[in-house]
């Protein structure tokens, strides 16, 4: 009886667990450019707004705002 509790329990874990961990990783094309400017202007960490701004422009290359700031974001650094 232990047995297919266990089972039961692990085969819940490995089918819905990468679902929820999934969910919360997602970063939206806003939220990566709000992070990537405080990199920037707060932390004066510009090599990680880069990265950020980048994997912004990756989700929405039309977005033009991210796409000025990665130049700001050059020229400063």
């Amino acid at each position: 009886m232990i047995q297919k509790s266990f089972l039961r329990k692990t085969l819940f874990a490995l089918t819905f667990l990468p679902l929820f961990s999934y969910s919360q990783e997602f970063k939206s094309s806003d939220d990566l450019f709000q992070e990537a400017r405080h990199k920037a202007f707060e932390e004066k960490d510009y090599t990680t707004a880069k990265k950020l701004a980048l994997q912004a422009l990756d989700q929405s290359p039309e977005y033009a705002d991210i796409a000025v700031f990665f130049g700001t974001n050059i020229y400063l650094e």
